[in-house]
């Protein structure tokens, strides 16, 4: 009965609470490991397409864990850029960087920090920084589900690159936002 109520006051209130997905983790359900270990996932892309100009397409990624017994880095980053010709189409990225302590337990502190851009729709740099706790709801062999809570600082600064020219105020510059 308590599970229905919680889910359903969560329901509730889910229309008046705003939040965003940062990072996606890589699942561990295994158990803590004394020996410090380091993972690392690169993937790459790159397209290449002969139109009236050359079109090129590439996209970045690439994670890195750092688990040291109950210590856990994680730093993240991406980069996409479509270039067609002269044109510079899209050209956007990130790098992430958390920390969680205790990251199995049930309850896990994680402080992070975030840098992103995306100049083609007028973003020059976005910088996040903050701590969310963690609580594990469920956890079985191969998952586990986590909901968390947080607090977040955020910091924008913004060119006019992608609107319309007509629209942008007289004497206008960049926009900067926190």
């Amino acid at each position: 009965m308590k599970t229905f109520l919680v889910l359903c006051s969560c329901l509730f209130f889910s229309s008046a609470v705003q939040s965003q997905i940062l990072n996606i983790d890589k699942t561990d359900t295994s158990a803590y490991d004394r020996h410090s270990k380091i993972n690392l996932l690169l993937n790459s892309g790159l397209e290449i397409d002969k139109q009236r100009t050359t079109l090129y397409d590439a996209s970045n990624a690439v994670e890195t864990l750092w688990q040291d017994y109950k210590e856990l880095f994680i730093l993240a980053g991406s980069y996409r850029f479509t270039y067609n010709g002269p044109a510079d189409i899209l050209n956007a990225g990130y790098i992430h960087l958390r920390y969680r302590h205790g990251y199995k337990n049930k309850l896990q502190p994680e402080p992070f920090i975030q840098y992103q851009w995306d100049s083609e729709s007028g973003i020059i740099h976005r910088l996040l920084a903050g701590a969310n706790l963690r609580y594990n709801l469920l956890k079985g062999n191969s998952f586990d589900f986590n909901a968390g809570l947080g607090l977040m600082f955020e910091s924008e600064k913004w060119n006019y690159v992608a609107v319309d020219s007509l629209k942008i105020p007289a004497g206008a510059s960049t926009i900067t936002t926190r």
